[in-house]
């Protein structure tokens, strides 16, 4: 029987047939690979591991119902949208950031410190906020909480092969055009790239500003697979007496470029 996707936790705990393990995070728990199962990693940190009688998980959505083996099945995360208590307090901790009483600042940056990644996506809109008090604290907590790769707004792209080499030419696969909601959660203008060993998906910004007064003079906007190199042409508008540039930007071409300009280079 179908079932919103917010009821989804509800009925894999009920399915479960054989629970082996119910540990607390200091106790380290068996794989679900270890077990032949399933593991289910509870919001007190309880993590169940056990086999399960499911064959298939079928989720009801806008677009009709999706049946998936449960064998297929690598990860469900449940929104906290299913959660109207917690989304409430998080929403109120937030608020509180910018509260005239100092101690429910600090209360409130307390109990967003220790819901962690539970509150990662309201901390993120929160640093866009006009209130000083609440963007320095919300940045504050993003930088203790560290990168989150797998956030639930972040798109996943999941292209095929050949999707990727039309979006590379500049084009739209036709697919796209007959079902515009795969468009939806696409980024065709970000690439990958990849910079200490570790792969990022996205734009990269390009900033050239006065040494002095250190305001942005002029800047350009690529995808992340452009090198930093490639465009210290186009922000050297002429201008400048000097160019002080790291080690990417240094090169052969590049301080031909600069000397071609009358510029010079400074480390």
């Amino acid at each position: 029987m179908p079932f919103p996707i917010r009821m989804l936790m509800l009925a894999l705990l009920a399915a479960t047939a054989t629970a082996l393990a119910a540990e607390k995070p200091a106790a380290p728990a068996a794989s679900a690979a270890a077990t032949g199962g399933a593991q289910f990693a509870l919001r007190d940190g309880t993590v169940i591991v056990g086999k399960t009688d499911l064959k298939a998980i079928d989720v009801m959505t806008a677009y009709g119902t999706l049946s998936v083996p449960i064998n297929d099945v690598l990860k469900i995360r449940i929104g906290k949208k299913s959660d109207h208590d917690l989304k409430s307090k998080i929403d109120k901790c937030i608020a509180d950031l910018g509260s005239k009483d100092f101690a429910a600042r600090d209360q409130a940056t307390t109990e967003l410190s220790k819901l962690g990644r539970l509150a990662y996506t309201e901390l993120r809109k929160a640093v866009m906020s006009d209130d000083l008090e609440v963007k320095e604290r919300a940045a504050k907590l993003l930088d203790d909480m560290g990168a989150i790769e797998d956030e639930a707004d972040v798109p996943r792209q999941r292209n095929t092969r050949e999707e990727n080499v039309t979006i590379k030419s500049g084009g739209t696969p036709a697919a796209w055009g007959e079902q515009p909601e795969k468009q939806r959660p696409k980024d065709v203008d970000a690439r990958w790239t990849k910079k200490n060993d570790e792969r990022h998906f996205g734009c990269k910004n390009h900033v050239k500003a006065d040494a002095q007064g250190k305001l942005i003079e002029t800047y350009a906007v690529t995808d992340a697979s452009v090198h930093d190199s490639q465009m210290l042409a186009p922000l050297v508008d002429g201008a400048e007496g000097a160019v002080y540039a790291d080690s990417a930007y240094r090169s052969a071409s590049a301080e031909a470029m600069l000397a071609a300009k009358q510029k010079e280079s400074k480390p």
